[in-house]
Order: structure tokens, then sequence, then C-alpha cells
């Protein structure tokens, strides 16, 4: 059964007072006794009393010593302490006062006085005990609560906070209560502006509410963060203000993730203006939202003129695209002049936010994607000028190899040797096909130029073009047997396309050269690529200079 009355522990180093204070006391209260300070310190914890009566009198550790030390300890320093003392200096009672007695009896006791004394001091514990409650409970609520919450009062102090709060501001509760919002927490190019609108929040009788949306704080470890912001004001029953509660929570994940999704956004922008694919982006209600000069080109259209027009208009049979990833479809679109063009038409979908998509649709000619036909012509050199062929490396059909431009012998005079010697060969390069045939004395051999110029007597393509350099190389192995090609030029193609472009170009490359009965060389200056890149190249291909 539990017993509720209220707990009393007696501390007397003297049996005798013990006795009598149990007499006096155990029928109304729960009692335990101590007889020395060190037993007090330990019955406190164990007994959990309501109130002690505590003589000063004892050896070892006195009965200030003893009231100071619980005093000065969170766990005890509310429990009502009176002294009891055959003490009756001034100085006794100002010494006993600073060591945290909340009353004083003197010997010999009035039993009357004395249970007059511990109802007044219960009564008053019981209050407080009451008050911590409420403090706790709410303490609780603010605890579980998901956003930071802070109390400052009328000078910017703080003076309640939450869990949570600390969690953000990256401290603990001791250390930010009492501390300035301001000065602490705000970063010095808002701090002014911060403070006065606080001021005027506090003095203005016609608001209750702040108006700042977002706040930028600092953390005690100096990290910046973003809240979402709102305050309150505090009132008394009188309608006075005397605080601002506050509550914030951190969206600086998700500003960042705003911020960066706004720059890649405008990235993308850039990257459909500048790109050599025509390029058109629409919205969900398949209106045209941008188009490049590419489109333009291709069409036939002004960039103003496509702008917020049906995507259906420019199709044939007012067709609408579907809103998702696709790739290969062939679809036929209406020019400006009436004509129609089939493209090769890939769709890509990207989430501007939540609510927002977007379909961006790269458009290609379909004759341009075959690359080029080229025809294999072979060589009708004389006996002289086909050399020496010992120091030719054996290279197998099926494969791609690679050679550093600067290795012992130069992928051109390979090529050339083994054209003279038989081979349908194809060249691809960033060099003047003029000066090659000239050099190398290769006269019917056919070499596409990497150029943007199109008047060039060779046939060429242009470094944005990589999507034609496939189709062509397949073209050719098509029709050559036992077919040597040679490619120069793929720092050019870096320049003009990005990096996975250029690997995809290799991928598909090898695949078609696994299957045929031709050999491919890359000649590449490894120093203009990054190690990881290059090694990134060089993956499918043998080195070339093992088999020579």
């Amino acid at each position: 059964m539990t017993n509720d009355l209220p707990k009393i522990l007696v501390v007397d180093d003297e049996s005798t007072n013990l006795e009598v204070m149990e007499a006096y006391l155990s029928s109304d209260y729960e009692i335990a006794m101590a007889t020395s300070g060190k037993e007090a310190l330990e019955q406190v914890k164990q007994f959990q009393p309501d109130i002690i009566l505590l003589d000063i009198l004892m050896p070892i550790m006195d009965g200030f010593q003893t009231c100071k030390l619980l005093k000065t300890d969170e766990e005890t320093k509310f429990i009502p302490i009176i002294l009891v003392t055959a003490l009756s200096e001034k100085e006794d009672r100002i010494k006993g006062i600073e060591a945290g007695a909340d009353e004083f009896l003197t010997k010999p006791i009035n039993i009357l006085e004395l249970k007059s004394r511990i109802r007044s001091l219960l009564k008053l514990k019981h209050q407080h005990d009451l008050l911590l409650e409420e403090r706790d409970t709410a303490q609780k609520y603010l605890n579980i609560a998901g956003v930071l919450i802070l109390v400052l009062d009328n000078d910017q102090n703080i003076i309640e906070i939450n869990n949570k709060g600390t969690h953000v501001l990256e401290c603990t509760r001791e250390e930010i209560i009492g501390l300035n919002w301001y000065n602490n927490f705000i970063p010095e190019e808002y701090r002014t502006e911060s403070k006065e609108r606080f001021n005027n929040l506090v003095k203005d009788s016609s608001r209750d509410v702040g108006d700042i949306p977002e706040k930028t704080i600092m953390t005690r470890k100096g990290n910046e963060k973003i809240l979402s912001w709102s305050a309150i004001k505090l009132k008394d029953k009188n309608g006075k203000t005397y605080g601002i509660l506050c509550s914030g929570e951190d969206i600086t994940l998700q500003k960042n993730v705003e911020n960066n999704l706004k720059k890649a956004n405008e990235h993308l922008d850039l990257l459909i203006k500048m790109s050599p694919i025509a390029t058109i982006v629409i919205n969900e209600e398949n209106k045209i939202l941008k188009a490049n000069e590419s489109v333009a080109e291709l069409l036939g259209f002004e960039i103003n003129d496509m702008l917020h027009t049906p995507m259906s208009k420019l199709v044939l049979d007012n067709q609408n695209i579907e809103f998702t990833d696709k790739k290969d479809m062939i679809i036929g679109f209406l020019k400006k002049n009436g004509d129609s063009i089939d493209l090769n038409v890939s769709t890509s979908l990207i989430k501007k936010n939540d609510d927002e998509k977007e379909l961006i649709i790269n458009l290609q000619n379909i004759s341009e994607l075959r690359g080029l036909l080229i025809d294999p012509s072979l060589e009708k050199p004389s006996l002289e000028e086909s050399g020496d062929i010992s120091d030719l490396p054996k290279l197998e059909s099926g494969y791609t190899y690679i050679q550093h431009e600067d290795d012992n012998m130069g992928t051109y005079e390979i090529f050339s040797k083994m054209v003279k010697q038989g081979n349908p060969g194809l060249c691809i390069t960033r060099e003047n096909p003029a000066k090659i045939r000239e050099k190398y004395n290769i006269q019917k051999t056919p070499i596409v130029w990497l150029t943007k110029n199109k008047s060039s007597e060779s046939p060429s393509i242009a470094p944005s073009e990589i999507f034609k350099l496939h189709p062509t190389i397949e073209n050719f192995m098509k029709k050559a047997q036992e077919g040597i090609i040679l490619v120069d030029g793929l720092e050019y193609l870096i320049l003009e396309n990005d990096f996975k472009s250029v690997v995809k170009f290799i991928e598909q490359t090898n695949d078609s050269i696994m299957v045929s009965d031709s050999r491919l060389i890359f000649n590449i200056d490894s120093n203009i690529f990054e190690p990881k890149e290059y090694h990134l190249l060089k993956r499918w291909m043998k080195p070339l200079k093992e088999e020579i």
C-alpha cells in the first residue's frame, strides 16, 4: 500500500534528539533519520524527502556544509531545509542563509512552532512542484514539436527553447538560454534590420504576428541555415507584451535543392540554345516553350514564330507527341514552306518542380543520321611504293586498336602501308586530306575531313555531327573486305561534344568492328585527356605497340 504522508528527513548526531523528533512528527509524516551530514546526503537520494530538519552542530560535516551541498545540487536544491540549532548569534543565521536554508528553529524546539513551519514550507513546496510539473509538461509538448520553438523576452534574450531548436542551432540548452538571439544567431549582414523588425513588433500594439516568412540564421558552429519563420507576441492578462514566441522549420536542404534546380534549369536552357541538335521544349499542354536556332534552320521558321504554338501544328496529321521518355521515333513534320520532312525524334521528360513537367524533344534529319556513303577504293601502287612490310603490325580483324601519336611507328605510316598492300581503307582525320595524300602518296583511299569547312573538296563531317561518324564507318565496313580504318581527331570532337557522346561513339564503333572482317586504329594524344578519361577511352582497345 502506498504511503501518501509527506516525507521528512531528520538529521542530528544525537540519538535522543532523533527519538524526540520522531515522537513529535511520526503521526502526521513519514520519517527517516540520519546521524551525520554524509548519511543525510545518501538518505536524500533514497528517501526523497519533502522537507529536511537539519541540525547544525555535527562533527566532520556540519549543517552549514550539508545544506550548501544540497542547495547546489540540481536534483535537491528545491527541497526546503529547516536548520535546527542551539546557536542564536546573528552571524550564524547569516551563515545559514548563505548556505541556502529556508527556515531556522532554535533549541529547545517548540512543537507548535515546528509543525507550523513544516506546514508552511510543505505548502510552498507543493505549489512549487505543481509549477515544475506544468513547466515540464509544457516542455514535453515543445520537445515533441518537429520545428524549432524559442521564446524571446523584450530584450531579445532567449528564455526558452525546445530540443529541436538546440539541434537546429547545434548547441545545448545550457549554452543558449540567456543569450541575445540576434547577436549570437543572426548573421551580421541581417542583424540590424532584424533587430529593428523585432522592436517594432514588440512596440506596435496593432500587430500580434511577425511578417517575415524566411530567416537566415547562423548556428553555434558557424553554419548558415534557412528557416521558414513565424513569430507571435506573448501577452500577460493585462494585454502587455512580455515576449515573442518564434517557430522555425529548417528548410536549408529544400532551398539548396531549389537553387540547384534553378541553376540546372538555367544551364539546361543554355545547352538547348547552344546545342547543334534541333531541340524543342514543350509543356504539358503541348505548347512550345523553347526552341533553338537548329530547329529554326531545320523547319524554316523564326524562333519567335514557334513559341507558344501547339506542337501539333508542326507535326503531320496534328499528332500529339507522348509526354514520356522515348528514343528514335520517325515522325513527319511540316516545314514553313509547306513541305514535309521525316525526322528522327527522341524525347526526355524533366520535372521542373512537384507540379510542373516539361518535355525536351530532339529532332534530327534522317538523312544526316545515316552518315556518309563511302565506297571503298583500292590503291594500285608500284612495288617500290609499297616498301618494306616486314615491320608492319599484324592487325587481326574484328579488333579496335589504340596508338598514342608519339609511339614508335606513326599510325598514318601503318595505315598507308596497309592500303598499299591491297586493304581497302578509310581515313577520318582532323588533318588536311590534301597534305595526307601528298605526304603518304595515297591517291584513291577515301579520306573524311573532320572540319566545319563545308567547302572542302573532300567529304567532311563537322565536329558537332558526331552522330554521323558511326554510320559512316558502318556503311564503309559493309562494302569493304579486310578493311583498315584510321580515326584521328577525338581531341577535336571533345571540344564540340560532351565526353559521354565520344565514349558512346567508340562503344558503337567497337561493337560494329567486332562482327566485321575489318580493323580500326584510333590515334589519340593521351596528354589531352584526364587519366580517368583516357583509361575509359582505351578499355575496349588493344595497344597497337604490342602488335609491332
